[in-house]
């Protein structure tokens, strides 16, 4: 609700069919003759602007289902159609910028977008591609694809922008880590559970998006100050595959069975134990029997 109406009673009320869109008049107390000033948000309600002069006497007020026109009809006759002031997005091509060495052509190549309805002019001279030199990761395993430097201009103090960073590849998501840089430190925050992270289809191309909404000496605003300027920079990064841990000693200790390892295998154990390899029959016993059978055939002679 707006400040103004705090002291006022809220009379008509109108809101687009996205919900970003809203207009509401409103009667002050004791107010003579009966007027109404007319005031409009298009983000939803967070911040609401006066509409034309502000106020009409009598009538009915209503608003296209896009949430674009307002139209009044006051109590004489006199109708006023207005237009709402929209969001503006404005884009930039990173890679018109040169690309420094070790950056990596996701981010070298890469779209900036800013959409908004006070902070939205991206300053081109100030677009810059960053290396990965001279940044750390948080995290183990992490390739740093490098980074983006950025200023975007705001027509008011404190005003936000929703930001979109389109990388020029598409990633798993889930390994896709995005990192804040501030001057004053030198290592790299991770932000990338505070950011929208998508794999989208534009121009027909695959591509990984980062969006979020930075704030003019608030968040994501690097230099901290209200002066209608959102600086970068931002950095990006992706989780490598972990190395697959291996036993050197493995197919030595363990050799795959064949027929003549085997065989070398079951001599080798049969000259070792005294087994027999094709019988499985201990030698000793052989040997022990053959002793008795000696013994008792020699018995038998004597007795013959």
């Amino acid at each position: 609700m707006p400040s103004q109406l705090q002291d006022a009673i809220p009379e008509y009320l109108g809101v687009s069919d996205d919900g970003k869109r809203l207009f509401v008049t409103s009667q002050p107390d004791n107010s003579s003759p009966a007027w109404k000033p007319v005031h409009t948000s298009v983000d939803g309600g967070k911040t609401w602007q006066d509409w034309g002069n502000g106020e009409f006497e009598s009538g009915s007020i209503s608003m296209t289902s896009d949430g674009s026109k307002i139209f009044a009809v006051a109590g004489n006759n006199i109708y006023r159609l207005g237009t709402l002031q929209l969001p503006q997005t404005k884009t930039f091509d990173v890679s018109t910028k040169p690309a420094p060495a070790n950056i990596d052509n996701a981010v070298a190549k890469s779209t900036l977008a800013a959409t908004s309805l006070r902070c939205y002019d991206i300053a081109a001279s100030s677009v810059k591609p960053l290396p990965a030199d001279g940044v750390t990761s948080t995290e183990a395993r992490v390739k740093i694809l490098g980074g983006l430097s950025f200023n975007i201009n705001c027509i008011q103090p404190s005003a936000s922008s929703d930001i979109r960073i389109s990388l020029a590849e598409q990633y798993d998501i889930a390994k896709v880590r995005v990192y804040k840089k501030d001057s004053a430190a030198a290592d790299l925050r991770d932000i990338t559970s505070e950011v929208v992270i998508k794999n989208e289809t534009i121009a027909g191309k695959s591509v990984t998006t980062v969006s979020y909404t930075a704030v003019d000496g608030a968040k994501y605003d690097n230099d901290h100050a209200v002066n209608s300027v959102i600086t970068g920079p931002i950095y990006f990064g992706v989780v490598t595959n972990p190395v697959t841990p291996t036993n050197p000693g493995s197919s030595a200790s363990h050799p795959v069975p064949t027929a003549s390892n085997t065989a070398s295998a079951n001599s080798s154990t049969s000259k070792q134990t005294g087994w027999l390899a094709d019988t499985g029959t201990s030698v000793w016993i052989f040997g022990s029997l053959a002793v008795v059978a000696l013994a008792a055939g020699l018995a038998l002679k004597r007795y013959i």
